[in-house]
Parts: structure tokens; C-alpha cells; sequence
């Protein structure tokens, strides 16, 4: 929500379409939350001090920072006649 031109008035004329936007919003925060965690929790279990990312070291790092990594990332299927499937 921090970009308003993300929610225009033509999605969210009613009450029941706010409410909807505001689940997505919460589903993606709690994803987000998750991810986090779960890679706080992955380090300190390892007993990893720093993750490198980028060339700098992060003691706890963010969500953002993590999925920033994958930016240039492309995962490419390929569905053959026969059938085969490739990556």
C-alpha cells in the first residue's frame, strides 16, 4: 500500500471489493512474514552469522532483500509434442 497508485477508485467502488483488496494485502504480508522467519530460523539453526547477498553481508535479513536476489531470475518450461517436459 505504500504506492497509491496501486488501488484506483475503478477496483475498489465497494465495500465488498475493499474488503477483498484487503485480504490479498494480508495474505502477502503473512507470506512475507513467513519467508522472513523461516530464513531468520534457517540461520541461526545453521549457526550462520552473516548471509552474503550481493557482496554484502546481512546479519537478519529482510524479505526484500532476499526476493531482490531473484530479480533477474527466469525459469523457462518447455512442454515437447511427446510429451517431455523441460527446464
Amino acid at each position: 500500500m505504500k504506492q497509491p497508485y496501486f488501488v484506483h477508485g475503478i477496483f475498489v467502488k465497494t465495500p465488498k471489493r475493499v474488503l477483498a483488496l484487503a485480504y490479498v494485502f494480508l495474505l502477502g504480508l503473512l507470506v512475507y512474514a513467513i519467508i522472513q522467519r523461516r530464513v531468520r530460523q534457517g540461520m541461526r539453526e545453521d549457526q550462520q552469522t552473516a548471509l552474503a547477498i550481493a557482496g554484502a553481508k546481512f546479519h537478519s535479513p529482510t524479505t526484500r532483500t532476499l526476493l531482490k536476489e531473484f530479480d533477474g531470475l527466469t525459469h523457462v518450461i518447455v512442454r515437447l509434442p511427446d510429451g517431455t517436459v523441460t527446464h
